[in-house]
């Protein structure tokens, strides 16, 4: 694991792509962030802020670009070499990586990252196979929003880092 401490300029950049992402995905026809059920408006913002954040604290710490997209949900975080890289940043340490069920087919050669935390300061886990990530995780739909995949933080290899 990797502990990745954003600059404030960094910590405002990914703030400023993750507020365009939040207005811009929409107009696109990419689902809006802001109309999850029973979500106040300070979680709707934070999930595109806080995701952008991840995002580039992770490149970071694989020492890689950051493309900062807006609008590209079908294209991976992180291109290395061959492998295709999909961050997740949930802002509690405790969570386990989740990987939705909806990405499964179009994306059986990707890799997830596991990404924790909040601005400023985030854990780099490591990363794992989506082919991997069904056999070894748990497979459930905790709150009704849809099924996905749910792996420990010991199921992660560290391949990138």
């Amino acid at each position: 694991m990797r502990v990745i401490t954003l600059s404030p300029k960094e910590c405002a950049w990914g703030i400023e792509v993750g507020y365009k992402r939040m207005f811009e995905s929409p107009k696109q026809g990419y689902k809006d962030s802001r109309e999850l059920a029973d979500a106040p408006v300070r979680t709707k913002i934070w999930i595109d802020v806080n995701g952008a954040c991840g995002e580039l604290a992770a490149c970071l710490a694989l020492n890689v670009d950051w493309s900062a997209s807006v609008n590209t949900p079908d294209d991976p975080d992180i291109v290395i070499g061959e492998n295709k890289i999909d961050v997740k940043t949930a802002d509690r340490h405790g969570k386990r990586l989740l990987i939705p069920d909806h990405n499964i087919n179009k994306r059986l050669d990707w890799w997830y990252l596991h990404v924790t935390g909040c601005i400023p300061t985030y854990h780099v886990w490591g990363a794992i196979k989506v082919t991997d990530a069904f056999d070894v995780g748990s497979y459930e739909d905790p709150d009704g929003r849809g099924w996905a995949s749910f792996v420990d933080k010991v199921d992660l290899t560290k391949k990138f880092m």
